[in-house]
């Protein structure tokens, strides 16, 4: 797949979503460094909206943070997004979430 990407010529960006004990180490990082370095990526982080996947946990700002230094250290660029839409819940996974949750309520009794 990365070979494809490759193909491209054209700059690739990584959305990499930091997921709590999952993916924000630093080998996490020292590995997404070496594929971005390999196509000249910009890596965008984004943290995980809370709430858009059950079970999992958003990566705290300062470990992000330090996730983002230690890609800057690599020479890769890396720019931490905000996160968009959790007023209104539109952010990524929220809708589906929201969705998910209404599914499972009783109904309310039919009146007559």
């Amino acid at each position: 797949m990365l070979e494809t990407a490759l193909a491209f010529r054209k700059r690739i960006t990584f959305e990499y979503v930091l997921i709590r004990g999952k993916n924000d180490t630093d080998r996490d990082a020292d590995e997404l460094a070496r594929l971005a370095r390999r196509m000249s990526a910009l890596v965008n982080l984004l943290p995980l909206h809370p709430g858009g996947a059950p079970g999992l946990t958003p990566t705290p700002l300062e470990r992000i943070r330090a996730f983002q230094q230690r890609l800057t250290n690599q020479g890769i660029e890396a720019v931490v997004r905000r996160s968009r839409g959790l007023d209104i819940s539109a952010a990524c996974g929220q809708l589906r979430v929201e969705t998910e949750r209404k599914q499972r309520r009783p109904a309310p009794p039919a009146t007559a």
